[in-house]
């Protein structure tokens, strides 16, 4: 496989084409690809039987008609709720929980940015191993990356395989983000855009990481990192990628 990554800026819909669909359900997913993204970014938390599914919230109320943690719930049972908004008892199945098995049926192109949800406990460090086993059976090293707010979580995954690879997240300015980063095994630099200067950003690119913004405001920001000569972009209108001027 060529390098997926060899876009710039890679454009990742954050939750999917969460602007114009549900979040985080293949509908969303489906619509961010066909608006020009390279890969989608989602987030994996685990189900009561061990099971991951693709889903925010550690709760379902917001996005779901279920209510009460993700945690609570099997595979099975979360599979029948309707993640659409609009409540029906018999959803659309692109308006589903998705299950990460269910990431499957996407374009084979489509690049992969797996956020790993949860407090540092015995269940998160199962979900790591969970979503790296997965990712190492199916050989998707190369179209893949996990990333999380937990950086032992990132070490588990790397752990297991040290061929996947993670992403540090982090949502606010402190500290040296180049130290910070080699206290991980992570190769990429998932940072709070509204922190992120051009500094920054030819700091880390120096040292041998990725930089990826998230919680990118609008069009003119996404501009100014463009500009300043940033390696990704996670986005919840992808459709800004044909707006993008890239130097």
């Amino acid at each position: 496989m060529d390098n997926p990554f060899r876009a710039k800026p890679l454009i990742l819909a954050h939750r999917g084409a969460s602007a114009t669909a549900p979040e985080n359900t293949l509908a969303a997913f489906q619509a961010a690809l066909a608006a020009g993204a390279d890969g989608i970014e989602c987030d994996c938390r685990l189900t009561a039987d061990g099971q991951v599914v693709i889903l925010h919230d550690a709760t379902l109320e917001r996005t779901t008609n279920g209510q009460g943690p993700v945690s609570a719930w099997r595979a099975a049972d979360l599979a029948r709720l309707d993640a659409s908004g609009r409540g029906s008892e018999n959803p659309d199945p692109r308006y589903q929980i998705p299950t990460l098995a269910s990431l499957q049926t996407l374009d084979p192109a489509c690049i992969l940015n797996l956020e790993l949800k949860g407090p540092p406990d015995d269940e998160t460090h199962h979900l790591a191993e969970r979503v790296a086993e997965w990712i190492t059976r199916h050989g998707w090293m190369k179209r893949v990356i996990v990333s999380s707010f937990n950086h032992h979580l990132l070490r588990a995954v790397h752990e297991h395989d040290p061929g996947i690879e993670t992403g540090a997240l982090w949502s606010a300015r402190f500290g040296d983000p180049v130290a910070i980063l080699q206290g991980t095994p992570a190769k990429n630099a998932h940072l709070d855009a509204e922190f992120l200067s051009a500094r920054d950003i030819r700091t880390l690119q120096a040292a041998g990481y990725r930089v990826i913004a998230w919680n990118v405001a609008n069009l003119a920001e996404a501009q100014r990192l463009t500009a300043a000569g940033i390696d990704g972009l996670i986005l919840d209108d992808p459709g800004w990628r044909r707006q993008l001027v890239v130097p």
